[in-house]
C-alpha cells in the first residue's frame, strides 16, 4: 500500500515523501497495484512537468505511461532511464520502498523532490490528483 512517509530530517527540504510498501519492478515478487500506480504517477508527473520545463529537454512522455496498477514494459523503460538520469545505483529497474529515511531511498527521494520542485501544490495534495484509482487515493491519505 502506498503511503506518505514523514521525514524528520527533511532531506532535500522534504517534510515527507510519497512511498511504496513493496518493491516495484522486482519480477520475483508481486508488484502491488497501488505501489505501481504511485510510481507511475510520480514518473508521469515528472515527465509532464519537465525536467527543465522546456520543450525538447528529452523528457517527453514517450513512450507514454498509462496510469494504472499494472507493471508493464513502459514503466520498466522509465525506471531504467531515470536510474541513469539520477545516477542511482544499482541500475536494476527496481524501485525500493524507503524503510529508513536515510537508506535506500534515492529513487523515491529524487522523484518526490523533482515533482515538488516542478509543481509543489500538486505534490503536496497528491491524494486529490485527478485520474488516480480510489484505492491509491485511500492509501495516500495514510501517513507513517
Amino acid at each position: 500500500m502506498a503511503h506518505r512517509l514523514l521525514l524528520p530530517n527533511k532531506p532535500l527540504g522534504l517534510p515527507y515523501l510519497w512511498n511504496i510498501d513493496q518493491h516495484v519492478g522486482d519480477q520475483t515478487r508481486e508488484n502491488r497495484a497501488t505501489d505501481v500506480e504511485l510510481v507511475k504517477l510520480l514518473i508521469k508527473s515528472a515527465l509532464e512537468f519537465g525536467r527543465g520545463g522546456g520543450e525538447g529537454d528529452g523528457y517527453e512522455d514517450n513512450p507514454p505511461l498509462v496510469l494504472n496498477g499494472n507493471f508493464d514494459q513502459t514503466l520498466a523503460f522509465w525506471v531504467y532511464r531515470l536510474q541513469f538520469t539520477f545516477r542511482i545505483e544499482p541500475k536494476d529497474g527496481v524501485i525500493s520502498p524507503v524503510r529508513r529515511p536515510s537508506a535506500g531511498m534515492a529513487m523515491l527521494l529524487q522523484l518526490n523532490h523533482q515533482m515538488r520542485l516542478r509543481n509543489g501544490l500538486f505534490w503536496a495534495d497528491l491524494a486529490s490528483a485527478p485520474g488516480i484509482s480510489p484505492g491509491l487515493r485511500a492509501d495516500l491519505r495514510r501517513s507513517v
